[in-house]
């Protein structure tokens, strides 16, 4: 009982510490931000701890944090310099996943071109990720940065987002790239989102289609998705006849339905969504050639596939899904960070190219 009593004394006098060190850094960033836009120097460090009312040690370790920032620059015998704004390095925090710790990079693209338009922005990324989600806007404060972008993928996430959002403590913006049944949840939330528009994303792929050629059409995934993203409606408005039945959303119906429907119907494409891909190639491969139709594929980890089967007539079907995302909000940010422009929530209406699979693999 005695040793459980000290250990609580202990964190509860560590998170005290911890807490007046975060004040005291925040009560000093506040100082520069406002009073030295234009560079100059701090007064003595007893004048500074009587401002900010804390002891020397919580003073310089404050101080320091903003010598690492290079916000400010300590010369023996002469005191601290705060420089300018012109030279301060600006920062913005990325959180990747749910916020925990060692994320998965799910869409590693989607990260590469945030970092890319950054960099064209001169503008410094700053990793936040914590063991606890509600330690996140205690490390981007830390870490002093001018805003958060959280690219996550888990709807545990929405909740604190919406919580930090709410504080105002700092801009923070999403940007989602799974998922759309999770609407219903962000439609609640108030925080700024970039996503893609589903929506334009099924009309678009009905689109390119029919203007292929194809009137005979079916689907290797969800019938859900097909209606959600408009797919289904753009193809019945064109008139062609496309309904549940076109669609195939498991390996058995994939591996006993689809090579009668295909025959019987005279399907001519094949749209798959990436779920049980081995058993669509696999299915379509078993058809004689001139009953093929064209496999439209999304996602370049079917090459083994392509390797695998060679006969099946794949088409590639390239979308710019995290080039956009990524793009939109990173520019999104910068202009918040540079200009204040206010941040709004955007749906990325989809871009894509279509290629043989072949020409993909060179």
């Amino acid at each position: 009982m005695a040793k459980s009593s000290k250990k609580n004394r202990t964190e509860q006098s560590k998170h005290l510490v911890d807490q007046t060190y975060m004040e005291a850094l925040t009560r000093l960033r506040n100082v520069v931000a406002e009073e030295y836009a234009d560079g100059g120097w701090l007064p003595s460090g007893r004048d500074m701890c009587l401002r900010l009312g804390v002891n020397r040690i919580t003073y310089t370790k404050a101080l320091s944090r903003l010598i690492d920032e290079r916000v400010a620059q300590n010369y023996p015998r002469k005191g601290t310099y705060i420089k300018p704004n012109f030279f301060r390095i600006r920062k913005v925090g990325v959180i990747i996943g749910n916020g925990e710790d060692s994320p998965f990079l799910a869409v590693p693209n989607l990260l590469m071109h945030v970092i890319s338009e950054f960099q064209n922005n001169n503008i410094s990324i700053q990793f936040i990720q914590a063991t606890h989600p509600e330690s996140l806007l205690k490390k981007a404060v830390f870490h002093c940065v001018s805003g958060l972008l959280w690219l996550y993928s888990q709807p545990s996430a929405l909740a604190v987002a919406d919580q930090l959002s709410a504080e105002n403590h700092m801009p923070l913006m999403l940007v989602r790239f799974f998922d759309p049944k999770q609407d219903e949840d962000i439609a609640s939330i108030s925080t700024p989102l970039i996503s893609r528009d589903y929506q334009e994303f099924g009309k678009q792929r009905a689109r390119s289609l029919i203007k292929r050629g194809h009137r005979q059409i079916a689907y290797a995934g969800s019938y859900w998705f097909a209606q959600y993203t408009g797919f289904n409606d753009e193809l019945n408005a064109a008139g062609i006849d496309f309904g549940k039945s076109n669609c195939f959303e498991s390996e058995n119906d994939i591996r006993q339905r689809m090579p009668e429907f295909i025959r019987t119907k005279k399907i001519t494409a094949l749209l798959s969504e990436g779920n049980f891909l081995d058993n669509v190639f696999m299915t379509v491969n078993t058809l004689s050639g001139n009953l093929q139709p064209e496999l439209y594929v999304r996602h370049l980890n079917e090459l083994a596939l392509y390797h695998q089967y060679p006969e099946v007539k794949s088409i590639h079907v390239e979308y710019m899904e995290a080039t956009d995302l990524g793009i939109a909000a990173a520019q999104a940010m910068a202009a918040h960070v540079m200009h204040g422009t206010p941040l709004k929530s955007q749906s990325i209406p989809p871009r894509y190219r279509i290629r043989k699979l072949d020409q993909s693999v060179k």
